[in-house]
């Protein structure tokens, strides 16, 4: 599996530009628009595009907004599905945006200086003669400033939701697939108990996270102590 980062490479920014024809005028989709609060007086401005064609495709142009109702950045995703983005302030007092420009990978925004870092994984834009490989589609991320560490909850495409872990000490340094901890195969390893599992909080020295019995449905609590995740990661 080629889990590089290719998205500074020419041949992935030449496909983005390809698929801009999402954000033409015929495809907004106003009805579907939303603006929702952040922290510390910031906002964002979501406006919504659907192509119906041979295929379908959603997308969104997205505005951050500051404390005076100015907007500071602007990034366009190219899949909406399962999208989100969200805002902490790190333990080293600044500001980090953390949100999607496709479906795959992940982005960061340092708030103060808009210096921004993308990762899309190698397998999923295979080179010509190569196939596509899944990675694990982020749809929620939360930061513990105690920790450092970023509790992320997604899926692989067409499985159960699982919630990884990641070191976030060091915010535009990109994080590859490998240095993310499936929590699953920690409190879970032989897929024998939970469904779904989701994060739930940080606490002082846990992650908090629930899963989906297989036996009865019913969402369990399951601890983990950050010295366990330190330790593991």
């Amino acid at each position: 599996m080629r889990i590089e980062n290719i998205a500074n490479e020419k041949r992935y920014q030449d496909w983005r530009t390809q698929q801009h024809y999402l954000f033409s005028p015929e495809n907004r989709f106003p009805q579907q628009d939303e603006q929702f609060s952040l922290i510390d007086g910031y906002s964002v401005c979501s406006k919504a595009y659907f192509y119906h064609g041979d295929f379908h495709l959603n997308g969104s142009e997205n505005e951050l907004i500051d404390q005076n109702g100015k907007i500071i950045y602007t990034w366009c995703n190219l899949d909406a599905d399962g999208e989100f983005c969200t805002m902490f302030c790190h333990s080293n007092g600044k500001h980090y945006l953390v949100f999607r420009i496709e479906l795959y990978g992940y982005s960061i925004l340092e708030v103060e200086i808009r210096t921004e870092m993308h990762y899309v994984p190698a397998c999923v834009h295979p080179e010509e003669g190569e196939s596509v490989e899944e990675m694990f589609i982020w749809t929620s991320a939360d930061y513990d400033s105690r920790s450092n560490l970023l509790a992320v909850t997604g899926c692989i495409w067409a499985c159960p939701y699982s919630t990884i872990v990641l070191d976030f000490s060091k915010p535009l340094h990109p994080r590859l697939p490998e240095q993310w901890m499936d929590l699953r195969n920690y409190v879970d390893p032989n897929d024998i108990l939970f469904d779904d599992i989701d994060f739930v909080r940080w606490e002082d020295s846990a992650i908090i996270l629930q899963g989906s019995s297989i036996e009865d449905g019913k969402w369990k609590e399951v601890r983990v102590s950050t010295e366990q995740l330190r330790a593991a990661l």
